[in-house]
């Protein structure tokens, strides 16, 4: 029977760890504390059910990290979340519609669905600052058009980013945009992690009929009285506004 001082200890190092680094593998941790990954797992599962840190495949990262967090891992954050959002925003778009798409992960979960349904994707227009989407679009191949908006590149993101990619997105008008949002303020505006992605998030909506925003601070986005949908895997508090 492992004893509560060694477990605590353990959970102490395993949090000191995740503090300094993205995430943590479970074989990482098990060298670096010299313990089974059994035992890691069974460490992670538990500090999980604490809510201090979120479980990714292989590992752990600290639950309020994930603004630090390179985008291979927090594609593992919340997967089941991201797809249902996903469902629910498939379900939204009409075929022939035209679509503004973020590059996120969350986006990427959404294209993933338009991929089960390939009749209506192979009739949409899609504009696209995603790097990853074009490629997992076929360039274009699998949908009915596809520009991608072209500028600053961001290796990790695989997004475009900058005036450039801005000043494209102001020569479209599309029926719908779907942007990841990082949070929502007590006010119920909207967030954004980065001054870019806020930016890129308040052009897209200027450009479109109507946006969804998805959550995943943060820089102002709007108030989240400009959206005609909120797509959340987390209960928003009721409001009479």
């Amino acid at each position: 029977m492992a004893r509560i001082g060694d477990m605590n200890n353990r959970h102490e190092r395993i949090l000191n760890i995740l503090a300094n680094e993205a995430a943590a593998s479970v074989t990482g941790l098990s060298d670096i504390l010299g313990v089974s990954k059994e035992t890691i797992r069974k460490d992670l599962q538990v500090l999980a059910e604490q809510g201090k840190v979120t479980r990714i495949h292989g590992g752990a990262a600290l639950l309020d990290s994930s603004v630090n967090m390179p985008f291979t891992i927090r594609q593992n954050v919340a997967e089941m979340e991201k797809r249902h959002v996903a469902e629910c925003a498939c379900q939204l778009i009409q075929e022939n519609a035209s679509l503004i798409i973020e590059g996120s992960t969350t986006s990427l979960a959404l294209c993933e669905a338009l991929l089960r349904a390939p009749e209506k994707l192979a009739t949409l227009s899609l504009i696209t600052n995603s790097i990853k989407i074009a490629q997992m679009l076929g360039l274009g191949a699998k949908c009915r058009k596809l520009f991608l908006l072209g500028g600053r590149t961001d290796a990790e993101e695989g997004v475009s980013r900058g005036k450039f990619v801005l000043s494209m997105l102001r020569e479209f008008h599309a029926d719908m945009a779907f942007i990841s949002a990082a949070a929502m303020n007590q006010q119920m505006q909207i967030m954004a992690f980065r001054e870019d992605d806020m930016l890129f998030q308040r052009q897209a909506i200027a450009s479109a009929s109507s946006s969804a925003a998805s959550f995943t601070v943060f820089f102002i986005l709007y108030s989240s009285k400009r959206f005609a949908l909120l797509l959340c895997a987390a209960k928003v508090p009721d409001t009479k506004e």
